[in-house]
């Protein structure tokens, strides 16, 4: 038996309080962290704040595209 295992006690008795601390742990934190991302999500919705990557995406394949076309060119 495990040295937390209280001697001549039931095991489902002494092992049941720590799981059940353990899976509201793992429960809770999941929740907590959606909770918390709803607010900066309505920022990360706005029109302006989706362009910006989509630009700058656009400009890094529109520079790989070109390099890749120059380079077939000249080699």
């Amino acid at each position: 038996m495990p040295q937390f295992l209280p001697e001549g006690h039931s095991v489902l008795g002494a092992t049941l309080p720590p799981a059940a601390l353990d899976a509201l742990i793992a429960a809770g934190r999941p929740l907590l962290v959606t909770v918390c991302a709803g607010r900066p999500l309505a920022r990360l919705r706005r029109p302006r704040v989706q362009r910006t990557p989509e630009r700058a995406t656009g400009g890094v394949l529109i520079a790989l595209g070109t390099g890749t076309a120059a380079e077939t060119v000249t080699g």
